[in-house]
């Protein structure tokens, strides 16, 4: 690890730590206010004072809010605070964020990241800026502290997502007349008031006070901070942190999560929302997506996704050295939906007999074969359906081995790898550990399966032996 001290311009020193690059799976949870109305996505209360918007989903929340709740004149954002903040006391023994920290270990995560506070400038956390909206002082609940002291106790790592850069606009304070959007008792949590310069140091003192009071191995922030205006602070936060991390806490290594252009590359991990990139990136980085295809937060109409995409994804992400941060929605008393369960539970069932692939891996010297080998590319790509000719590479760290990891059911009793051209000492089907003839074609490695292809139930992985 680099030992001298970071500052502003010497950020490209940053190595991503080890146990980063081995974890390769997290879980990203968006829980706040945002889950009491459950409805459209976690940009309610966005929307609800946005007469002709419809949500990502393509939901119309302002007239489902003036249907529900009497509109925005009536019923405001803030009114959804108090009966949230009695939803998240059924955090307060500790008891619901042990059973979200098992569920994730079972899944077969390293990392979890709840979002601490999101656009709508709620802290779920002891804060001194959030003064007045913040789960302990309204609710006696330290939300991010009860989540990272369970992470803890099953080994896992812990990060905490800011969202606040975005509070300055989240809000539709240009057509906000006769709401509480502009009523300046309610600056602390719509921003009316504050200059832009105000804005941007509020979002340094909030980054500072998670980092110094929290400690997070992981940091995550959202769209908006590549900005001119952040330009300054974003960089002296990030030295900060790195330097009371890496020198002050004795960590192994921390990792800031950025995207688009926020920071320079090297810098940090950059991230890709719901998609990928189209080959191996020498340094690594991180993919986040969603088991909802709709929202990010709990909705009661929700559209989820599969294990399989979600394994594939995994999968295709790992292959191209990344991390795949998986979000959950979690009902407003905590409860995470079946379906998102579901999931979780599925994909730690594939990775317990499979891990070997997964975890502790790095790129071999290409990513894959097949037909979808150039479909996923950038933000917002992530609804590739992949089948069984999509084979996805990784290696051992030392080199000794490679996992050709197929993205369904096998279609016949013999598999052709065209991008393996030497006679490996053996190759197995790494589930079982059964040994496979081989044999190359045409200088393609043929493999013949032993059992019937009709036994091999879903996703498979080969484990190919280096001379």
């Amino acid at each position: 690890m680099i030992k001298e001290k970071f500052n502003e311009n010497n950020l490209k020193n940053y190595v991503v730590p080890e146990w980063f690059e081995d974890a390769k799976f997290g879980i990203f949870i968006h829980y706040g206010v945002y889950s009491k109305p459950g409805y459209g996505d976690e940009w309610y209360g966005h929307w609800m004072y946005l007469k002709d918007s419809k949500s990502w989903g393509g939901d119309d929340i302002y007239h489902y809010h003036k249907n529900t709740y009497g509109g925005v004149q009536n019923f405001g954002y803030k009114d959804f605070i108090p009966m949230f903040m009695k939803d998240i006391q059924s955090f307060r023994d500790n008891s619901m964020a042990d059973k979200w920290a098992k569920l994730f270990k079972r899944a077969g995560a390293k990392y979890v990241m709840p979002v601490g506070i999101h656009h709508d400038s709620v802290a779920l956390y002891q804060s001194d800026i959030q003064k007045e909206y913040n789960s302990v002082s309204l609710a006696g609940v330290d939300y991010c502290r009860l989540l990272q002291t369970a992470c803890k106790n099953q080994g896992l790592h812990f990060g905490i997502s800011n969202h606040f850069a975005e509070n300055i606009w989240f809000f539709d304070k240009e057509h906000g007349e006769d709401t509480d959007i502009v009523n300046p008792q309610y600056s602390e949590l719509y921003g009316y008031g504050l200059t832009e310069e105000e804005h941007v140091k509020k979002w340094y003192d909030i980054s500072m006070e998670i980092i110094e009071k929290y400690h997070p191995e992981l940091i995550y922030y959202d769209f908006d901070l590549q900005k001119p205006e952040y330009a300054v602070y974003r960089r002296k936060m990030l030295a900060e942190y790195y330097n009371m991390e890496k020198n002050a806490r004795e960590l192994n290594g921390v990792v800031c999560c950025y995207k688009y252009n926020a920071f320079e590359n090297g810098e940090a991990v950059l991230d890709v929302e719901r998609g990928a990139l189209s080959n191996i990136r020498e340094m690594h980085w991180q993919t986040d997506t969603s088991v909802g295809t709709k929202s990010w937060g709990y909705t009661k109409n929700e559209v989820f996704g599969s294990t399989h995409r979600y394994l594939c994804e995994l999968v295709d992400t790992v292959s191209k050295n990344g991390n795949l941060l998986l979000n959950i929605g979690p009902m407003p008393d905590g409860t995470i939906p079946r379906e998102a369960r579901e999931i979780l539970e599925g994909m730690g069932r594939w990775l317990e007999k499979n891990q070997e692939a997964i975890f502790g891996t790095r790129p071999w010297s290409v990513f894959g074969e097949g037909p979808h080998v150039n479909s996923v590319k950038g933000e917002f790509s992530d609804e590739v359906v992949y089948d069984v000719r999509d084979v996805r590479y990784t290696r051992s760290k030392d080199g000794s081995y490679v996992y050709a990891i197929f993205m369904g059911k096998p279609l016949e009793n013999e598999i052709l790898l065209s991008e393996y051209h030497e006679l490996p000492k053996s190759v197995e089907l790494l589930e079982t550990h059964q040994k496979l003839e081989c044999m190359l074609s045409g200088g393609k490695l043929r493999v013949m399966l032993k059992e019937s292809k009709e036994k091999i139930d879903g996703m498979f992985v080969l484990k190919i032996e280096s001379k």
